[in-house]
């Protein structure tokens, strides 16, 4: 049998699930999607609102997975970018971005996948703003699944920030599944606000996490955005999810 390189990439702009006051599923908006055999998918969805609690101006996202002859490596990138999101007017930002590219060599082995270029700009929270600095440069240089195990193994400052309430876990993990975020630092600019990790609660809204980064030897997802509503509005959101992986065959 020929060997062959199964594509495997799509994003997300928004979706989620209501509870209460009602029970309603809010579909996925500007979803893409890669064939096994790669290509190119996009989508945008615009001006898009749900009950007066969930709005965005835009969601555009992409995936695209090709064959470089010079690299001999197969490449995907996938994105997904909101604009002017606004959630019950407690968590807005001008724009979201979730970026991932992942390198394949022809040859074999682990792929080099990373998050570079994803961001949040002019976040706020509760009407404060927040800045979000992010470590996409150590998943840069930790590009490979055993890269980032072996860096967590020596370096104990980095796998608690990373592994925050699971620094007793076993690298790798028996599951193989390592959950992170890109999240250095959360500075909100009210002192009202308290960060935990990667995530920031609001009384009576409920919880919004960040960057949330899920590392697999062969996979990664990253979920910019995703928000526990609670009393009075409840249900859950994701916004700007991106996965990338793939594998030869056989």
């Amino acid at each position: 049998m020929e060997k062959r390189f199964l594509y495997h990439a799509h994003a997300a702009g928004l979706a989620g699930q209501m509870t209460l006051p009602f029970n309603d599923l809010i579909e996925v908006q500007a979803a893409s999607a890669l064939p096994q055999t790669g290509g190119y998918s996009s989508s945008r969805v615009e001006n898009f609102t749900y009950k007066n609690i969930l709005s965005f101006q835009s969601a555009t996202t992409r995936a695209t997975g090709s064959f470089s002859p010079e690299e001999k490596a197969y490449n995907t990138l996938v994105t997904a970018t909101i604009e002017k999101l606004n959630i019950l007017d407690q968590v807005t930002a001008d724009r979201v971005v979730a970026h991932l590219t992942s390198k394949h060599p022809e040859s074999g082995g682990q792929p080099s996948i990373i998050p570079l270029g994803s961001s949040f700009v002019n976040l706020r929270i509760a009407g404060c703003p927040v800045d979000v600095h992010l470590d996409s440069a150590t998943f840069a240089e930790s590009d490979t699944y055993d890269r980032i195990c072996e860096r967590l193994e020596r370096d104990k400052d980095l796998r608690h920030r990373l592994l925050r309430g699971q620094e007793d876990l076993s690298v790798p993990p028996p599951h193989g599944i390592l959950l992170c975020s890109l999240v250095r630092e959360i500075r909100p600019h009210c002192p009202e606000l308290k960060p935990n990790g990667c995530a920031v609660s609001v009384p009576q809204f409920g919880t919004v996490h960040l960057a949330e980064f899920t590392i697999q030897p062969y996979a990664r997802t990253l979920t910019m955005l995703r928000v526990e509503l609670g009393c009075p509005v409840c249900g859950y959101l994701t916004a700007a999810v991106v996965s990338g992986n793939g594998q030869g065959y056989p």
